[in-house]
């Protein structure tokens, strides 16, 4: 079993050594689907543990000698994300357990962000707020910029809060990002897309965006429309090639 712990987190290492063996039956459930999330109170710290799904042999043998695991990425790029000046909850820690000389289970410890989620505010409700969108679209402009681009950039992984007339966002879930300092329009473009499948907020969201760059707004609202048909398309026939080969769940 491999632990990492942030040093500044030394007095939660009896918590994460013994994580493994007591993350089933303890903690409150956040989320449950193919990763399960929880939180916990420990020594004074409102915690949050990610238990990634187990992968499957392929993912096993990649991750063991090929590649990062998505906890050990998550951890390492929590650092690199707060080193950018962008707010994402601070890592404490990661493990990895190895079965039979294979990778097998990893688990991703932070601290829990307290920020509202984005998804229910501008997405469950018919009139939108405006103005929150704006301060969203800018600041992805900004995050562009400084080469952070979030492998999953959509409002279920976005937070936010508001403080003396400023709005503040928090990234989670980012093990799969990317870091470019030189990024065309269309990697900036591609990265947009699913950020909601709400038509008319994703819609102000890449005009806002578009203008702040200086790029034609409508143009770029059609590139980001294609590109997201086009990645539906494709995720519902390797669905369909999962159903028949009895891979889905």
């Amino acid at each position: 079993m491999k632990i990492v712990i942030n040093p500044q987190y030394k007095n939660l290492s009896h918590f994460v050594h013994e994580l493994p063996q007591n993350f089933d039956n303890t903690g409150k459930v956040l989320h449950q689907g193919r990763n399960q999330v929880k939180a916990f109170q420990v020594e004074g710290y409102n915690i949050v543990v990610k238990r990634y799904k187990r992968p499957n042999l392929i993912q096993r043998v990649i991750y063991t000698f090929f590649r990062p695991s998505k906890a050990c990425r998550a951890y390492n790029f929590a650092f690199q994300i707060q080193n950018l000046g962008i707010n994402t909850p601070e890592a404490i820690a990661y493990i990895e357990i190895n079965r039979h000389g294979l990778f097998s289970d990893s688990y991703f410890v932070s601290l829990q962000c307290e920020d509202a989620p984005l998804f229910p505010i501008l997405v469950n409700t018919p009139l939108y707020d405006k103005k929150l969108a704006r301060n969203l679209a800018l600041h992805i402009v900004e995050l562009h910029k400084r080469g952070f681009f979030h492998g999953d950039l959509n409002l279920a992984n976005i937070l936010y809060r508001e403080d003396n007339g400023s709005t503040y966002f928090t990234f989670i879930d980012t093990n799969r990002s990317h870091f470019i300092k030189q990024p065309s329009q269309k990697t900036c473009l591609k990265n947009l897309m699913r950020v909601t499948h709400r038509t008319d907020l994703l819609r102000d969201i890449v005009q806002t965006y578009a203008q702040q760059r200086g790029w034609n707004a409508n143009l770029c609202c059609e590139k980001v429309e294609a590109m997201l048909h086009h990645f539906e398309r494709k995720r519902a026939r390797k669905y369909q090639i999962k159903k028949v080969l009895n891979l889905t769940r």
